[in-house]
């Protein structure tokens, strides 16, 4: 067990330009997570966004900052998520950010990928592709996991942060790594599921190896790597923040029964 996590996160540390931060010892997890199920669409409550029919009374979840309905396009009947910000709560470049980050070209297999988005009547909707086995704190709680099944999880966040992290002109740093973020998808082609890296509105996309502090912390407190704390204002800390994230959630599915 302890190898199979040696060579997920090896296979990070080991990527090109990557400038090692310092690990320590890894903190508990705790936090609450969104809930996620399947639903059909409802004949009432259909709000148009773009091409997709949005079905606001099939919500799947709900924060501070915005809520997530079941959609599907209405052409195709492809179904889809939509998740709709709150810009009277959250500030718009929060909401702004996710989507520029994945219009930077962005197009990975392990990634969630954006269909469409939209700014209308003090909401900002945007349309996802929709992963039918919900978050992986919920599938974790739900599914039991083998531990071929939590290894093959964990190589594919990897593989998606060895994109990110190397994506040119610009790496992303996502900030924001945990179970509640990564999604899974049924597989067509095999059995397992696929996982997907999502929700990037912390992320940022930096030309060089660091990124300044910027004022506030950013992430989930349990996930986050040590030099994120640091109150220094001209701090900095590099990509080995995600690193030290996927090594937390790794180190979960591994080794405890609930993430």
């Amino acid at each position: 067990i302890h190898m199979s996590a040696i060579l997920i996160l090896f296979k990070l540390v080991d990527a090109p330009y990557i400038n090692h931060g310092k690990f320590t010892t890894l903190y508990s997890l705790l936090g609450g997570h969104q809930e996620y199920s399947k639903g059909k669409m409802a004949c009432s409550k259909i709000k148009t966004v773009g091409k997709y029919d949005i079905d606001t009374g099939n919500e799947l979840g709900r924060g501070s900052y915005g809520a997530v309905f079941m959609g599907e396009h209405f052409q195709t009947k492809e179904q889809v998520v939509a998740k709709k910000l709150f810009l009277d709560v959250l500030p718009r470049e929060y909401a702004v950010s996710e989507v520029a980050i994945l219009k930077l070209g962005v197009r990975h297999e392990n990634i969630v990928q954006i269909l469409f988005d939209e700014e209308k009547d003090n909401e900002f909707w945007i349309v996802m592709e929709y992963c039918d086995k919900g978050n992986l704190s919920q599938y974790a709680k739900d599914t039991p996991l083998d531990l071929f099944a939590k290894i093959d999880i964990g190589h594919q966040c990897s593989d998606a942060l060895v994109y990110l992290l190397n994506l040119k002109p610009k790496r992303v740093i996502h900030r924001d790594l945990k179970p509640p973020n990564i999604l899974l998808l049924t597989r067509l082609d095999k059995e397992g599921v696929l996982a997907k890296i999502s929700d990037f509105g912390l992320s940022r996309a930096i030309g060089s190896a660091t990124v300044t502090k910027l004022g506030t912390q950013a992430g989930t407190l349990h996930f986050m790597a040590p030099e994120m704390f640091d109150e220094d204002e001209e701090a900095t800390y590099n990509r080995a923040v995600d690193v030290f994230a996927l090594g937390i959630v790794i180190h979960y599915l591994l080794k405890v029964m609930k993430i």
